[in-house]
């Protein structure tokens, strides 16, 4: 097919225009926007034509999967003062929305063999979806989306509180401003670098404000390096506005090959309130980011690093890692979800296992503090696993807020693994409740050797009753219903 140059156009929208009186089959117009080639043909071909307004053909994309833009290295997108006639190349020259960029780079993109960095300075309008497809080609090729940082106030602690395990004390800090404006953003102590992370939860009152586990990371690394973290009583630190928020994500990567880093990372953004994240073969990293009340995770690593929200249950397919923050519900679909560096749930609904599926829940450090409902419901179908991960700490810690609640309930055909080494004593039921029980109301706790045989549901059981098992069994082995085929396995 020959290729004629036969003009130009400011974008693809004025394709359609271009006129019928001396265009034929193969001849070519530039369109300035995307800085590429277009020609024409009877037929559709590639991704990205466009119907030609006057003649029975299609303005077909010379490369389909970008062009020029494939190698630009950054992008500022920006509702309110953006243009998509600009370049996209600095925040004065900022594109208008993920529409013009999708436009842009092609589906699906084809990243280049190096970090592209999207800088999203406002809200997009609500039809204005993150939905992207890419191809990654090899462990260099990542996006990392930045959500811009907008310091809401700067000052220092008057007193904290840090964490400590062994009595279930969550953290908190102290500053005269501190209140329920607190809750819900993200603190960030800049005392040190690289900085450390929590996010406000809950006010205490009188200038008192909990907090998340304090973590110490560089948010926009593709490798994974937190750091468990304390606070100074009078560390400065900066309060961050509610970063910009995205209606609706999708993205999804096509890996070459398996790769341990990041291929998509998202930094201080607001993910409302749909997300959708598939990365077969890849990890995708939300870091210091908030979550709407639903999403699906797989079948790739989905990796919430000090993140926020999620009340709604996010659905986990694959396989996703939760280091820190304060998360609220997941619904378990056949993956596993793994806890580490102390992240908090804390909600009315928890981890919950779908019946018929095999699902398995990973835990090195993680704390439950459940209003309305046991902290850990394990149903049939489920697998928790208590077990070193990443951070080593093996502590399983929590009370229950609500009273007659359980720390651990393991129902019907659930299944609970621990390593030796594990501390489990440290998650503790409501009170009246009690700290573990196996099977619920089923058939009550068999484990108490002082008095054999099973105990009415309202029994109020301990961890006592399952290291009395374990010094009369020793430690490998395993303590099973019967009735019920609820189980502990002790892997010694």
């Amino acid at each position: 097919m020959a290729h004629r140059a036969v003009g130009s156009v400011p974008n693809r929208a004025k394709l359609a225009e271009v006129s019928d009186s001396y265009v034929v089959e193969g001849d070519e117009v530039y369109v300035q926007s995307d800085k590429t080639w277009c020609y024409y043909s009877l037929t559709s071909e590639g991704v990205g034509a466009v119907k030609a307004a006057w003649i029975p053909g299609y303005w077909c994309s010379r490369n389909p999967s970008g062009g020029a833009f494939n190698t630009q290295l950054v992008w500022y997108v920006d509702y309110v003062n953006g243009s998509d006639d600009n370049d996209g190349l600095t925040s004065g020259t900022a594109i208008k929305t993920f529409a013009q960029l999708r436009e842009r780079v092609g589906t699906p993109w084809y990243l280049p063999a190096a970090q592209v960095d999207v800088y999203v300075q406002s809200k997009p309008f609500p039809g204005d979806h993150l939905t992207l497809n890419m191809v990654r080609q090899d462990g260099s090729s990542v996006v990392v989306f930045h959500g811009k940082e907008t310091v809401a106030l700067s000052a220092a602690f008057t007193a904290r509180t840090n964490m400590d395990r062994t009595t279930n004390t969550r953290p908190d800090i102290t500053q005269a401003a501190a209140g329920a404006q607190f809750v819900g953003l993200l603190i960030k102590d800049t005392a040190t670098s690289p900085a450390k992370y929590a996010w406000g939860t809950a006010d205490l009152g009188g200038g008192k404000v909990r907090t998340s586990a304090w973590l110490q990371f560089t948010p926009t690394s593709t490798t994974l390096a937190p750091a468990a973290a304390t606070v100074g009583a009078t560390d400065a630190f900066s309060l961050v506005a509610p970063p910009p928020q995205i209606v609706y994500v999708s993205i999804k990567v096509e890996t070459m090959e398996r790769q341990a880093t990041a291929c998509v990372v998202f930094d201080n953004l607001w993910l409302f309130p749909d997300v959708e994240l598939d990365a077969p073969g890849g990890v995708i990293l939300l870091s210091n980011c908030k979550l709407g009340p639903t999403g699906t995770y797989g079948p790739g690593l989905t990796v919430l690093q000090n993140c926020y929200g999620g009340s709604g249950g996010a659905e986990v397919l694959g396989n996703v890692a939760v280091l820190g923050g304060l998360v609220a519900s997941f619904r378990l679909s056949g993956g596993q979800l793994m806890l580490d560096y102390d992240a908090m749930l804390e909600s009315s609904t928890g981890v919950v296992f779908v019946d018929g599926f095999t699902s398995s829940l990973l835990v090195d450090s993680a704390a439950f503090f459940m209003s309305g409902t046991d902290g850990l419901i394990v149903g049939s179908g489920g697998l928790v696993r208590c077990t070193d991960f990443l951070s080593g700490v093996n502590t399983l810690w929590g009370q229950q807020v609500t009273a007659s609640t359980f720390g651990m309930n393991v129902r019907s055909g659930g299944r609970v693994v621990y390593d030796a080494g594990f501390d489990f004593t440290k998650l503790k039921g409501g009170a009246g409740g009690g700290d573990f029980m196996v099977s619920g109301a089923i058939t009550g706790f068999p484990f108490d050797v002082a008095v054999p045989g099973y105990h009415a549901p309202a029994h109020t059981y301990t961890w006592a009753h399952l290291a009395a098992a374990i010094a009369a069994a020793g430690f490998a082995g395993s303590v099973r219903d019967p009735r019920s085929g609820s189980c502990i396995v002790l892997a010694g």
